[in-house]
């Protein structure tokens, strides 16, 4: 994993961090703190109203998190979101929309479906994922060399073949095109990029459990007791709750 924004660590000011250990934390851009952040049913969340100048920038392109050149070839983008209109709208975004050098997930109005776009124009695509309206979907898209494969909420609902190219150098966004367009209307959880494709089980794992990467117990410290590590060591302990198809919240799980 090479980046994971993840609100549900609290909400404060504009910033959103990035609990990847790269430390891509975003910052707000037009951002009110007063209505851009929101306590949802499943815990916080970015609230935005599809106004397309705000949202969520990192100081990073895909290019720095992943390489550039071959290693493009393989990547995975996730993101809880809640849609709550049909419209065209930015999830994650490392592109200024230009046909040369795309890299996105967003909504697409027509069919109230997901869409995805990577490398060269011919390479986006109008997935068969269809998300409803007022509901929490976990979308993925995931890469590996010319196959691109789309998931909803953990089941695999489209392949596509043949992608070629790689992506732009433009600062990775979260709720819109960092040029102030297509901004998204609805609620934005976690989102996460890796320089890997994953496989169809590690995707519905995550759709249960998006942050089971982090549940990966690391060793305590000598003659520290559980309890402790937990409290002192926040990123051994890394258990922000089950923000899933099958769970009602956000929070630190209770074991």
């Amino acid at each position: 994993m090479v980046g994971a924004w993840a609100p549900n660590l609290g909400i404060s000011g504009d910033s959103l961090r990035d609990v990847s250990r790269r430390g891509s934390h975003a910052v707000g851009d037009n951002f009110d703190v007063g209505t851009d952040w929101g306590i949802t049913e499943v815990g916080p969340a970015l609230t935005l109203s599809g106004d397309g100048n705000e949202g969520m920038l990192t100081d990073v392109g895909i290019d720095d998190l992943i390489g550039s050149g071959s290693p493009q070839a393989y990547v995975s983008m996730a993101a809880w979101v809640k849609v709550n209109s049909s419209h065209q709208g930015m999830i994650i975004a490392g592109s200024n929309g230009g046909a040369a050098a795309r890299f996105y997930i967003e909504t697409f109005a027509t069919g109230n479906v997901f869409h995805w776009g990577l490398s060269t124009s011919q390479n986006s695509a109008t997935s068969n994922a269809v998300y409803t309206i007022g509901k929490w979907h976990h979308y993925v898209v995931t890469r590996d060399v010319a196959t691109v494969r789309s998931y909803l909420d953990g089941v695999l609902v489209d392949t596509d073949t043949g992608i070629t190219g790689t992506y732009t150098t433009n600062p990775i966004s979260i709720g819109y095109y960092d040029t102030g367009t297509l901004g998204f209307d609805g609620d934005i959880g976690l989102c996460q990029i890796w320089n890997r494709p994953l496989r169809a089980d590690e995707v519905a794992e995550l759709a249960a459990d998006p942050m089971g990467m982090f549940r990966q117990r690391r060793s305590i410290p000598f003659g520290v007791t559980e309890a402790a590590a937990a409290a002192n060591y926040p990123l051994w302990n890394m258990e922000l709750g089950r923000f899933g198809i099958n769970s009602g919240r956000i929070g630190v799980r209770e074991s």
